[in-house]
């Protein structure tokens, strides 16, 4: 065989010992589907707002609680407020770190771990008794994640659109997220942004 032919042959086998070993060792780093990263969003977002979750001890800014599948979450809150003349802006920061933390959101089951952090920023600022409101905030950070045999890491980046509703007993607010997760542009209805 001539060493042309040698070379192609080692070349196919090669390619076959490396799909062999792909299938084995299953995917990695494989993309989430536009549907999973919207059941991620959302799945993370009903976590933050869990209030069933069972903790397992407490912290100087939160706790650690149990995730609904398997793992668990720490959860710190921060919620500060500065007054200047008639306006008064109070800002809510909610960081989570999940560490082997099962949920399962629209069908799909994840594992998720920090990296390091998702974090929560609401800013709503009043002027005067409700005269003037603003909604402003993000969320940014990162998860590793795990469905089925395949794993990555999502980065998100979220930028909050809001108008409040004042038509109630208590000021809410209509808003969006926008902006980058999991590599994709996205645009999520923001969940419970203001709570009764």
């Amino acid at each position: 065989m001539s060493g042309t032919g040698r070379l192609s042959a080692w070349a196919a086998m090669l390619s076959i010992a490396l799909a062999a070993c792909s299938d084995i060792l299953g995917s990695s780093d494989q993309a989430l589907t536009t549907q999973e990263v919207e059941a991620l969003y959302h799945g993370v977002s009903a976590l933050s707002r869990d209030t069933t979750l069972t903790a397992i001890s407490f912290t100087a800014d939160g706790a650690v609680f149990e995730c609904p599948l398997a793992g668990e979450v720490a959860v710190a809150l921060k919620v500060s407020e500065e007054e200047a003349g008639d306006t008064l802006r109070l800002v809510t920061d909610a960081t989570l770190v999940p560490a082997g933390c099962g949920i399962s959101s629209r069908g799909v089951d994840f594992v998720l771990d920090g990296n390091p952090h998702v974090l929560q920023e609401v800013v709503v600022q009043i002027v005067g008794f409700f005269d003037g409101l603003t909604i402003e905030g993000a969320i940014s950070g990162g998860l590793d994640w795990e469905v089925d045999d395949r794993s990555g890491t999502c980065m998100i980046d979220l930028t909050l659109s809001a108008e409040p509703d004042l038509s109630g007993p208590e000021p809410r607010a209509n808003g969006k997220y926008a902006g980058m997760m999991c590599g994709e542009t996205v645009e999520f209805d923001a969940d419970d942004l203001v709570s009764p």
